[in-house]
């Protein structure tokens, strides 16, 4: 008991080392089925996290909007920001925060105070729209004609400028317009191998650089100084999500059993998992260290680097469970629970996405993936200790039998005093 507690209290000293300044936790409503809608009179005061086929926001939401499904439409007013995700995307409404949308056409004809980042196969800001800050797009139709307050990166095959941008512009494509009603303050610089059609204001200089000749649209984007980083920036994002979902089919399909003892042990002890997922993460790079060292003198320095990568693999699976027990924690307790296949995509999906907030985005999977580290540990810890308790006992030594003594017959049987 006393080893107990005392490595309780060196997990939760590693955590808060870890984390040396507190983190808020926010509220959250979460709301799927085949068609989710806010109504005009509804008033949401916490982060809404939406998820179905059709995903109608009419009223107010009071924090952030996550939304996925096979048509996204934004009317109402957000206080913070958005991430919508669908084969449709129409954001119309007012946004207090950012814009972060993907999907085959995406629309953005309301007003947004912070930055916009847009990616699809048809981007259009129109008219109506105004992004308050930058503008970042990658697709290969693009139209601009709503107000960008600062500067505007985009990428694709057809663009055209026909609202105001307040700084420089930055553009790439085969077909580039700057209609007669664009009007950019800065400068443009545009990677192309035809020049602009301009035929409305560049108050700066016009700037033009040539497409280098590459095989791939990769090598392409690698010589465009970065105007089709956005557009491979999202697809680095979709293929990494992909990616993490099938390895965690391959997970759920190949050790279910230990995979819901993992996530069980997140569920039901969130803080030791926690504390001995930070414990994990500050020791076992230490003791690598160490065992490079000492066999850099006396030999073996390699079985270091197999720890380490035996570390990798477990961190990887450690974000799976983390991402699994968070889609059990929000979803999996409704009246109908959802398949572990779903919840593990859930989770990703919300994490993945959440991870897109700059600077403090990466602090979900990384307490994910600490908790679900914790989780891997506590159930390997449980298992070698059922295994101890099981283990049969030792034969015993076979005792020879002793030879009956000889009876004696009543006739011979001494008389009695």
């Amino acid at each position: 008991m006393r080893t107990r507690k005392l490595l309780l209290v060196v997990a939760v000293a590693a955590c808060a080392a870890i984390f040396a300044t507190p983190v808020a936790a926010h509220a959250m409503v979460l709301r799927q089925g085949q068609t989710v809608t806010v109504r005009p009179d509804e008033t949401i005061n916490d982060d809404l996290y939406a998820f179905g086929s059709n995903v109608s926001i009419e009223g107010t939401v009071n924090g952030d909007v996550i939304a996925a499904g096979q048509s996204v439409s934004i009317t109402g007013h957000v206080s913070g920001g958005v991430f919508a995700a669908g084969q449709t995307v129409i954001v119309s409404g007012p946004i207090a925060g950012s814009v972060r949308a993907a999907g085959q056409t995406v629309q953005v004809s309301g007003k947004t105070e912070g930055d916009a980042l847009l990616a699809g196969s048809s981007v259009s800001l129109l008219s109506q729209g105004a992004v308050g800050r930058d503008l970042a797009i990658g697709a290969s139709d693009i139209t601009v004609l709503g107000a960008v307050g600062r500067n505007l990166d985009v990428a694709g095959s057809t663009v055209s400028l026909g609202g105001t941008v307040g700084g420089n512009a930055r553009v790439q494509g085969s077909s580039i317009k700057v209609l007669p009603t664009g009007r950019i303050e800065g400068a443009l610089d545009y990677y192309s191998n035809a020049k602009p059609q301009v035929a409305g204001t560049v108050a700066g200089t016009i700037t033009g650089h040539a497409l280098p000749k590459a095989s791939s649209g990769r090598a392409a984007a690698a010589g465009s100084a970065g105007a089709l980083g956005v557009f491979w920036l999202v697809v680095a994002w979709v293929q990494g999500l992909v990616g993490m979902v099938l390895f965690g089919l391959v997970l759920l399909l190949a050790i279910p059993a230990s995979m819901k003892k993992s996530v069980d042990a997140v569920v039901i002890r969130p803080w030791p998992s926690l504390g001995f997922g930070c414990l994990t993460v500050a020791v076992v790079p230490a003791i690598a260290f160490v065992i490079f060292l000492l066999g850099l003198l006396v030999g073996g320095w390699w079985i270091a680097f197999i720890l380490l990568m035996l570390y990798g693999v477990a961190l990887i699976v450690a974000s799976i469970v983390g991402a699994l027990a968070f889609g059990t924690v929000t979803i999996g307790r409704a009246r109908r629970p959802a398949h572990p296949i779903w919840l593990m995509i859930f989770g990703l999906a919300a994490i993945w996405i959440v991870g897109l907030v700059p600077l403090v985005g990466w602090l979900a999977g990384f307490v994910a993936t600490l908790f679900g580290l914790g989780g891997l540990v506590i159930t390997s810890w449980a298992g070698m200790r059922a295994q101890r308790t099981s283990a049969p006992p030792a034969p015993a030594t076979p005792v020879p039998e002793l030879a009956p003594a000889p009876q004696r017959s009543p006739e011979a049987a001494p008389p009695q005093p």
